[in-house]
């Protein structure tokens, strides 16, 4: 398991998330609402840390990168979790559920699966990547 980033703790077991904008104090054995981190034993601890949820190759073209390197195949994979809650986001179900049929992954093996696929990049999508930012920094 990957050592949190970016919190410090707070008295009495308490913990501050400074990840996202968002913000996030949390109690003992609490859950941030993005369901990526929570503090445990007052230790900021990783919940989706290599738990991909969803991996495809697709066109380059489906990501924000659109006139970039057009027409080569981009891994794409995703965390559960997310820090945003949009009601209208069309991965819902992805970035809101509880991460049960993920695949564990660690870093070179996401490496070699983009590799395997003849990708020219792995995109972190389909939920906010923020929420596995210790993951994507590794995987880099």
């Amino acid at each position: 398991m990957a050592e949190a980033a970016y919190w410090r703790r707070l008295p009495r077991n308490r913990v501050a998330c400074e990840l996202c904008p968002t913000g996030c104090r949390l109690r003992l054995d609490q859950e941030a609402p993005c369901r990526s981190r929570a503090n445990e034993a007052g230790e900021m601890v990783l919940r989706q840390y290599g738990r991909v949820v969803s991996a495809a190759v697709d066109p380059i073209e489906k990501k924000p990168l659109y006139h970039f390197l057009p027409g080569l195949p981009i891994l794409s994979i995703a965390a559960s979790g997310c820090s945003l809650h949009c009601g209208f986001c069309q991965n819902w179900s992805l970035s809101q559920g509880a991460g049960g049929r993920a695949v564990e992954m660690s870093p070179a093996e996401v490496v070699a699966e983009a590799q395997r696929c003849d990708s020219t990049g792995i995109a972190y999508t389909y939920s906010e990547p923020l929420v596995w930012y210790e993951f994507v920094r590794d995987t880099g």
